[in-house]
């Protein structure tokens, strides 16, 4: 019984843990959206996180299934249209100008 209750207390330590060092996505979500302006659409917004060896098209895998794998760099691919490419290169410029390239990495 009493490993039991270990064993949930260290699941629920974990998953707070988790949640605790993961950034807010939702400030990134923020920063890209009001950078839009009304001649640039986006069509997808992808996420993914650089393994720490530096192999992005292999995501890391922890050693024990107890274990958890947390990032510390990601790759953000942004597609989308605009009616002109002045209009994705102001965007572009206003992302960087955002500091999200540092901020977010």
């Amino acid at each position: 019984m009493l490993r039991v209750s270990l064993a949930e207390a260290s699941r629920q330590i974990a998953a707070a843990r988790a949640l605790a060092e993961n950034p807010d996505w939702s400030l990134l979500l923020g920063m890209v959206s009001s950078d839009l302006s009304d001649d640039v659409v986006l069509e997808r917004c992808f996420l993914a996180p650089v393994d720490s060896a530096g192999d992005s098209d292999r995501p890391a895998q922890p050693t024990r299934p107890d274990e958890q794998v947390l990032y510390q760099r990601y790759t953000l691919d942004l597609s989308g249209y605009s009616r002109s490419q002045t209009g994705v290169s102001q965007y572009v410029l206003r992302l960087e100008k955002s500091g999200c390239s540092r901020a977010c990495a």
